[in-house]
């Protein structure tokens, strides 16, 4: 095996205070336990045995900063960056030749959405009139992962605009980064409670305003 690329996984939504345990361990074991579990595999049965080879992982923008509504895929996507960050660290001292490229992709046509658990590990979000319009096309960010393996980038950020520009928002300037996500947190956890998300545009919903007796309905809908 000369180059693994690990692109497995599965989002959420559903707001945290309502989510059985079972959508973390689900997550958890999934996203994260799986990935490293592979790793380790190859690394120890073909990579370090040669001294060379590439390790690559898909993990998200999600990642990259909390996201209300996707709290467990969120923090599952944080825990493969801080393994495979700190796994580039003792490759580089230990086994130069291994390379390792985290690649955090935001929202992409796929069926991620159709497939995200809800409140409970045994339900999905299913096919609800997703709009992809906004996504990156699948072929898009084919080719740019593959750019970043064939180039042994350590990190790379594919995405559209909007999201891209929040991820450099929240990373340089992270007071802001917060401030602008609490303002998205309200529209964005109604369109939850309702089953009406939409990942490629959900950005859009800085523009909207809220009032207060719709922030109290929401809170009606959350604690049912």
């Amino acid at each position: 095996v000369d180059i693994l690329l690990n692109n497995a996984g599965r989002s959420q939504r559903s707001i945290s205070i309502k989510a059985n345990i079972s959508v973390y361990q689900h997550l958890c074991h999934l996203n994260v336990i799986g990935t490293i579990s592979l790793t380790k595999s190859i690394l120890r049965n073909h990579m370090i045995e040669r001294g060379e080879g590439h390790l690559a992982v898909v993990t998200s923008l999600a990642g990259k900063f909390g996201v209300p509504g996707s709290s467990g895929y969120s923090a599952s996507k944080f825990a493969l960056h801080g393994f495979f960050e700190s796994l580039l660290f003792e490759l580089a001292a230990l086994y130069p030749n291994i390379k390792v490229t985290m690649i955090a992709p935001g929202p992409v046509v796929s069926d991620v959405g159709k497939h995200a658990i809800l409140d409970d590990a045994s339900k999905e979000f299913g096919d609800k009139g997703i709009d992809n319009m906004a996504k990156m096309p699948t072929a898009r960010c084919a080719h740019l992962i593959s750019v970043a393996i064939a180039n042994k980038l350590e990190e790379v950020w594919i995405s559209n605009h909007m999201p891209l520009l929040m991820t450099y928002i929240t990373q340089y300037f992270p007071s802001l980064g917060k401030w602008i996500i609490k303002l998205m947190t309200i529209p964005r956890l109604r369109a939850v409670a309702t089953g009406n998300l939409n990942d490629g545009s959900y950005f859009k919903m800085l523009l909207n305003s809220f009032s207060s007796k719709q922030k109290v309905e929401l809170e009606k809908k959350i604690m049912k």
